[in-house]
């Protein structure tokens, strides 16, 4: 199995760094999700209004109606992951659980991003470099 695990420069959202440092992705086109460390998704789901820890299902609520916008920065560029893109299923007609899921796959510096990211951006896996590249989509 081959994995793209890249260097992870920081997050944000709404454009308010959370400043990460020592973080790492691994890209997967088969996942669709992220998880990520719980401390990491705590500290995203804390700044978008009214989201709330589900301790029973280990997951993220958040309102279905949110306008917070995630970004990754890989390569000193911030994407964005919009605002719809950060539901993954609704569970009322309010609320939704979120995209973004706490998690330790590998360790507590490593994120496993999937298409909750990758769908908005244009990505390009070079086998002969071992290189990732995205562009704006």
């Amino acid at each position: 199995m081959f994995y793209w695990l890249i260097n992870l420069d920081d997050a944000s959202v709404d454009s308010k760094s959370l400043s990460f440092s020592g973080k790492s992705a691994l890209i997967d086109t088969g996942t669709t999700n992220m998880i990520i460390p719980p401390d990491d998704a705590k500290a995203i789901h804390d700044k978008i209004p009214e989201s709330e820890f589900d301790s029973q299902s280990n997951l993220y609520i958040i309102p279905c109606d949110t306008t917070a916008v995630v970004s990754l920065k890989f390569g000193g560029v911030d994407y964005e992951i919009p605002a719809r893109d950060l539901i993954y299923l609704p569970i009322s007609g309010t609320q939704c659980l979120s995209s973004i899921m706490p998690g330790e796959i590998f360790g507590p510096n490593l994120w496993l991003v999937g298409q909750t990211f990758i769908k908005n951006v244009y990505s390009v896996f070079d086998v002969k470099n071992q290189k990732v590249g995205f562009a704006h989509s």
